[in-house]
């Protein structure tokens, strides 16, 4: 008598995940000056869901190269980049817009700050681009918070105005 089961096995039932990041043999080549310049050569990397990652690196290494290929900002010479599942290589520039407002988040070293929102609209500004009906419930939601730090007396400051 055969003791073998046909019922599938529940750890194979379940779809494979694909990395929340996967970047596959990323080459980006600028030109500058009629010159070729290798930010990157040859990367490979992949990062899981709630993974922590640091990019350390002297400058001129391709750090905020690498960073700009993982959000979409910019596309790889050759190589793949996939985000969440998604290549995007193969996206148009409204599909790379929902991909970044609803998968990235980014925190720029230049501020790129919007100069005519107050310090509780500007931080708000990623969710009300997602449903004009969030703009509301997510400045509230801010106001509470904005109380913590200390910039509570100066919510309604722009970033022009605001020195701490």
């Amino acid at each position: 008598m055969d003791n073998t089961s046909t019922a599938p096995s529940l750890l194979s039932a379940a779809p494979p995940v694909s990395p929340l990041l996967s970047i596959e043999r990323v080459v980006k080549d600028y030109q500058t000056d009629g010159e070729s310049v290798r930010a990157l050569d040859e990367v490979t990397l992949q990062m899981e869901s709630g993974e922590f990652v640091a990019l350390v690196g002297r400058s001129g290494c391709g750090k905020s190269t690498l960073l700009h290929l993982a959000g979409a900002m910019d596309f790889p010479t050759s190589g793949h980049v996939r985000l969440d599942g998604v290549a995007t290589d193969h996206l148009d520039e409204a599909q790379l817009t929902t991909l970044r407002r609803e998968k990235v988040g980014f925190i720029f070293q230049s501020f790129q700050l919007l100069h005519t929102l107050s310090a509780i609209a500007a931080p708000a500004q990623p969710n009300n681009a997602a449903s004009a009906r969030n703009a509301t419930s997510t400045t509230r939601r801010l106001a509470p918070r904005a109380r913590r730090v200390p910039i509570s007396a100066r919510r309604r400051t722009t970033d022009t105005e605001m020195v701490l």
